[in-house]
C-alpha cells in the first residue's frame, strides 16, 4: 500500500529514525538534517516550515504566489462544488475567493507574504532536497 502512495522510502526513513530515538541507536548523518526540522517544527509546525512546503512543492516563489491567488482546480472545488459540475466557472470562482479573502481579511495571508519574503532561495532549495530526500515525490532535488 505504501509503494501506491510513494511513501515507502519516508516510511522506512521515519522507522529509522524512531529507532534512533528511542532505541538509542545512532542517527545517520543523512537524517540530522531531517531530525532538526521534526524537533524545530514543535508540537503544531511553524508557519515557516508551512510556507516552505508550499513553495518547495510550487518550486519558486513567483510559482508559489500564483497558486495562492489561483489554486488548482483540484483545490478550489473543496470551496466551490459548483465546480464539480461546471469547472469552466473557475475563473470566476477565484475572484469569488478573492472577494471572501478581502472580506474576512488578510492577516493569514499578510504573514505568510512575510516569511516568503525572508526565505532565501538557498533555504527553498535546501528543504526541496530534504523532502525529495524523505522520498516525499511531489518534491523534486
Amino acid at each position: 500500500m505504501l509503494d501506491k502512495l510513494n511513501l515507502s522510502q519516508f516510511y522506512r526513513r521515519m522507522i529509522q529514525l524512531g529507532q534512533c530515538w528511542m532505541e538509542g541507536t545512532p542517527c545517520p548523518e543523512e537524517l540530522k538534517p531531517v531530525q532538526d526540522y521534526i524537533l524545530q517544527s514543535g508540537v503544531y509546525g511553524t508557519e515557516e516550515h508551512r510556507v516552505l512546503a508550499q513553495s518547495a512543492q510550487a518550486e519558486s516563489k513567483g510559482k508559489h504566489l500564483l497558486l495562492r491567488f489561483c489554486p488548482p482546480l483540484k483545490e478550489m472545488r473543496y470551496h466551490f462544488p459548483v465546480l464539480q459540475r461546471l469547472p469552466v466557472l473557475l475563473p470566476f470562482c477565484w475572484v469569488g475567493r478573492w472577494v471572501r479573502v478581502l472580506k474576512k481579511g488578510t492577516g493569514n495571508f499578510r504573514r505568510e507574504m512575510e516569511v516568503l519574503k525572508t526565505l532565501s532561495p538557498e533555504e527553498m532549495e535546501e528543504n526541496r532536497k530534504l523532502m525529495a530526500q524523505l522520498g516525499l515525490s511531489r518534491f523534486r532535488a
